[in-house]
């Protein structure tokens, strides 16, 4: 027996991985604290994701969480590729490049860091809150009320789930929530509870991951490289890991005889490390790459690839998936958890307005919209890139066809846009206008390009990146051009007193304005600027030249002296760039999906 006494709770995000240790702290973050946050399994100590890419850093820094990761991680710099030699029989050197060529990326590098750590990082700011994880717990019932009146009501606690332990020792739970995050995984229980489906199929590439010390023998020249290796039908992918660590993934096809034919699926027991280095082994030959004992390999596993996304990511936007949940597909890219992180960034800041009366349900709407779209994208890529990273797919391709895949690098550098994730691109929609001329170097709808800018008070150096922190605020940048006669400082007031009418209707802590001059005569200082465009010192910046890379933002996002609008969302994406006399459409963005309320935004 146990108490069927719910417990309410404004929501309940079931998986405690990258994605809902995320999703929680974005919640946290913009002023949402009655969170429940459980996971099935016991904490991760080793193995699983190991890469952060360069966009996923940005979030992070966002978010405080980046310090320590930088501390560390396993720094990545290049790729390297080695081909399988005929005539000697061994791998030869072909080629190494930067791991990041992406020319818009504010961190040129990947970092190599277990997903334990990284989850740990970002649960510290969650655990001083008072926000803990509660494990082996997984939902075994959930039911969203057919009340078309409570569904349509974003106070009322609709979903209620059951969630059982496997631990006798803890007893079941009801919780009744508002919303749910099924953030659990591949093999999702509440996806599977709340009937979502999962389209896309199963690949026939089959993989291991082994991760191990070297031994002091070993001398492959490129192991602190993210590299691949030809052995003639034999794909690995080798990784740096932190603490001097390495990671194989080795290409194993199912001939090798780890799956289970009665099922399909991978069997661990038809496998071993043993088996795995011995593969590796004849591979790298004649270099050395291996542990010096079986003690120093620190975690493996094997699995076979599926190339999936959900089809659709709610139900009634009541209950919500994020994360693998969502979508499956091949980690060789290292799109995994960064696809995650970035999935549950993107939800966090939505439900928080929904949750403050802020916007109405129906927002909730776009995070399908740009999330289910990036995907979508994903999954395309990865057919591609998984195809091109099997040597024995593209043996067999080169035999039946005649047609040539890219080696895995090729293709992985050719994508660095969406690899990287630094070219995300969300189409129009309530909180993404169209593309205007007002600042043509900026996309509506991709992340805000970094840039170094000078505090006009005292010349420090900024990033303007660091001035959009995720606490849920929309910032908003009004480039006004040149501050250099009486007349640009009449201009400028007048100007002022436009924008703090037109965001009016909307709470004032909601939005925070920074005032970017391009030039400055010494004639004046940032005083001489309206109060409402400076509400404190830290408000007005300068495009000044001064530190390396500091400006040049007007040039780089395309606008000219006549100055513009920017305005970012709280997830750091550009959502509308106007021209200086259209005031209105400010008036415009804000009320297409903010609702006028007495709410205050506290965040």
């Amino acid at each position: 027996m146990y108490s069927t006494t719910p417990q309410n709770v404004d929501v309940l995000i079931v998986g405690a991985g990258p994605a809902g240790v995320m999703a929680a702290l974005s919640l946290l973050k913009c002023g949402v604290q009655d969170i429940k946050l459980v996971d099935f399994a016991p904490k991760k100590t080793v193995g699983y994701a190991d890469g952060l890419m360069p966009r996923t850093l940005e979030v992070l820094r966002s978010y405080g969480v980046d310090k320590k990761l930088f501390e560390v991680a396993s720094h990545i710099h290049r790729v390297s590729t080695w081909n399988y030699d005929h005539a000697t029989k061994s791998p030869k050197f072909a080629v190494r490049m930067p791991a990041v060529p992406e020319p818009t990326a504010r961190y040129p590098f990947i970092l190599g860091i277990p997903q334990g750590s990284i989850e740990s990082f970002m649960l510290e700011p969650l655990n001083a809150r008072g926000t803990f994880v509660e494990r082996l717990y997984s939902p075994s019932d959930l039911e969203i009320s057919s009340d078309q009146k409570a569904l349509l009501d974003p106070s009322a606690h609709a979903v209620t789930v059951t969630l059982r332990s496997e631990d006798s020792e803890k007893p079941p739970q009801v919780v009744r929530a508002k919303f749910v995050l099924g953030a659990d995984g591949a093999h999702s229980a509440v996806r599977r509870l709340a009937g979502i489906k999962m389209e896309g199929s199963q690949t026939p590439h089959v993989w291991a991951s082994i991760d191990f010390l070297p031994s002091p023998e070993s001398n492959f020249p490129d192991w602190r490289n993210i590299t691949t290796v030809d052995g003639d039908g034999v794909n690995i992918l080798s990784i740096p890991r932190e603490d001097n660590q390495v990671r194989l993934y080795i290409e194993l096809g199912s001939e090798e005889g780890f799956i289970n034919p009665q099922t399909g699926r991978v069997d661990l027991s038809r496998c071993s490390a043993e088996q795995l280095l011995s593969i590796a082994k004849k591979v790298f030959h004649p270099y050395v790459m291996e542990p010096a004992s079986m003690s120093d390999v620190i975690w493996w596993t094997v699995y076979g690839i599926g190339q999936r996304v959900a089809d659709k990511f709610s139900v009634h936007e009541r209950v919500f998936i994020a994360g693998d949940a969502c979508h499956t597909h091949s980690p060789k890219a290292g799109q995994g958890m960064n696809t995650s992180i970035n999935d549950a960034h993107n939800f966090g800041w939505k439900l928080a307005y929904v949750l403050r009366g802020l916007a109405p349900l129906s927002f909730m709407k776009t995070y399908e919209l740009e999330r289910r779209a990036f995907a979508l994208e994903l999954i395309e890529f990865d057919k591609w890139y998984a195809e091109g990273f099997s040597s024995k797919a593209r043996i067999k391709l080169q035999e039946e066809t005649g047609v040539s895949l890219p080696g895995p690098f090729e293709a992985f550098i050719a994508a660095s846009n969406l690899t990287s994730g630094c070219g995300v691109h969300y189409m129009p929609s309530s909180i993404t206008a169209e593309q205007s001329s007002a600042a043509s170097g900026l996309v509506v709808g991709k992340r805000l390009l970094p840039q170094m800018l000078l505090h006009s008070a005292d010349h420090a150096p900024v990033e303007i990146q660091d001035l959009c922190p995720s606490n849920g605020r929309f910032t908003l940048f009004a480039f006004v051009g040149n501050l250099d006669t009486p007349e640009k400082r009449e201009h400028l007031a007048a100007l002022a007193s436009e924008v703090e009418e037109a965001l009016d209707p909307f709470p004032g802590n909601l939005i925070t304005t920074f005032t970017v001059v391009k030039t400055m005569s010494d004639a004046y200082t940032y005083l001489d600027l309206p109060s409402y465009m400076r509400p404190d010192w830290t408000s007005v910046l300068e495009d000044a030249h001064g530190p390396p890379d500091a400006g040049r933002a007007y040039d780089v996002y395309g606008i000219s002296d006549s100055g513009a609008f920017v305005v970012v969302r709280p997830d750091g994406y550009v959502g509308l760039t106007a021209s200086m006399d259209s005031v209105t459409s400010l008036t415009r963005y804000f009320g297409g999906f903010l609702q006028k309320t007495d709410i205050e935004a506290h965040v």
